[in-house]
């Protein structure tokens, strides 16, 4: 799986992820176990690759790949993921220290849609060639 880069837009600071689902509106956060499993997204990585190189900062449980496999769903059946066909090998990189690294947390993907509307209001896409406020439809 990889990041939809076309529809999603995203930032890491302090340890978090906000993703931005930009055709509903929605924003997701992530943070610790889940910022780094995104993180490793970059490289459209597998589950068991993102295992693998997790492995060497947390002292995983055993189901750890499972946990992994289920952020995956989740963040796929909102849209922020898509099916990659990956050609080259799972190129590593360093997480950002931006956290204490120890104990495996559940990787959770928080919904917000508080900002929906706001999200989703689009005045330079929504307007006349004039420019604003003048919209398409009037």
């Amino acid at each position: 799986m990889a990041i939809d880069e076309a529809n999603v837009s995203w930032e890491r600071l302090a340890g978090e992820v906000i993703a931005i689902q930009l055709a509903t509106g929605h924003y997701y956060s992530m943070g610790g176990v889940a910022a780094d499993i995104w993180t490793l997204l970059v490289n459209a990585g597998t589950s068991d690759d993102i295992a693998q190189y997790l492995a060497s900062y947390y002292q995983m449980p055993e189901n750890a790949k499972t946990e992994i496999e289920h952020f995956l769903v989740n963040a796929r059946a909102v849209k922020l993921l898509k099916l990659s066909q990956r050609e080259d090998a799972f190129a590593t990189r360093d997480l950002p220290d931006d956290f204490a690294r120890n104990t495996w947390v559940t990787p959770i993907l928080q919904e917000y849609t508080d900002l929906q509307d706001l999200i989703l209001v689009d005045p330079v896409h929504d307007t006349k060639a004039t420019g604003w406020p003048e919209l398409k439809g009037e």
